[in-house]
């Protein structure tokens, strides 16, 4: 890469105006992933508290029959404990369910696999409550919604990768055609500097900043050209009126 590249407007606008759009995108990120998040934890606990609502309907006259078939219906529906379910008596025996005794807090929680006896590393969101006499609990694994954003981000990766090979390219064609026009530029100047006054800047079919630039510098290169013309002429002219004169003087003499 030529060093005056580096050096080109174009490519260091170009390359400013990526860094602003990566810094928005990047933000933007942000934001839609906390608004996924949160978006899909809303519908955890909501589908948490419908089941929740739905098991505890079962349980009718102190019946706890219904109640576990229930459970037990629900935890053989789901598959590597991606939902769990248990439930036990007053005085701790599970019931029903596919969890295993684990300590689980009144309410609302968020707990790690491991805490509750089950494999891998991910977490699981529970609601633990009363029915009756007996203690329901209901999770969730969070695993699927860990992926899915994972997905986001890297889909907002991927295409901040592109975008910015785009703008790499796109800057550099940029710069280069910027360049060889002013190279143009440039050229011409030393040809005037050389004293090469009929040199002009090749005219362009471009009607941007760079040809007007273009066009007011060769018309300041003809009003120079024509003053030097002129001079030229003046001192062609007083050498001629000035040759009578010495050659009657040397004839004198």
């Amino acid at each position: 890469m030529r060093r005056d590249l580096l050096k080109s407007t174009p490519l260091r606008v170009t390359v400013m105006l990526s860094v602003i759009f990566l810094v928005a995108l990047g933000l933007a990120s942000i934001v839609a992933y906390a608004m996924i998040g949160r978006e899909l934890a809303e519908r955890v606990d909501h589908t948490l508290s419908n089941t929740f609502a739905v098991i505890s309907q079962s349980y009718s006259d102190s019946d706890v029959t219904d109640l576990v078939a229930l459970v037990d219906s629900h935890s053989r529906t789901t598959l590597d404990h991606e939902q769990i379910f248990q439930l036990s008596d007053a005085g701790g025996d599970i019931l029903a369910g596919n969890l295993g005794k684990a300590a689980v807090p009144i309410g609302w929680s968020t707990m790690p696999a491991a805490k509750l006896g089950l494999p891998g590393h991910g977490t699981y969101r529970m609601l633990s409550g009363k029915v009756g006499t007996n203690a329901l609990v209901l999770g969730e694994s969070s695993d699927e919604n860990d992926a899915l954003g994972g997905l986001t981000l890297a889909a907002f990766a991927w295409a901040a990768a592109m975008f910015t090979v785009f703008v790499v390219v796109a800057g550099l064609t940029i710069a280069v055609r910027a360049q060889r026009r002013l190279d143009g530029i440039g050229g011409t100047m030393r040809r005037i500097g050389q004293g090469e006054l009929a040199a002009r800047i090749p005219p362009s079919v471009r009607n941007d900043d760079i040809s007007t630039l273009s066009k007011q510098v060769n018309g300041a290169l003809d009003r120079l050209s024509a003053l030097v013309e002129g001079m030229r002429q003046v001192s062609v002219d007083i050498a001629h009126d000035l040759k009578t004169p010495l050659n009657r003087m040397a004839i004198t003499i």
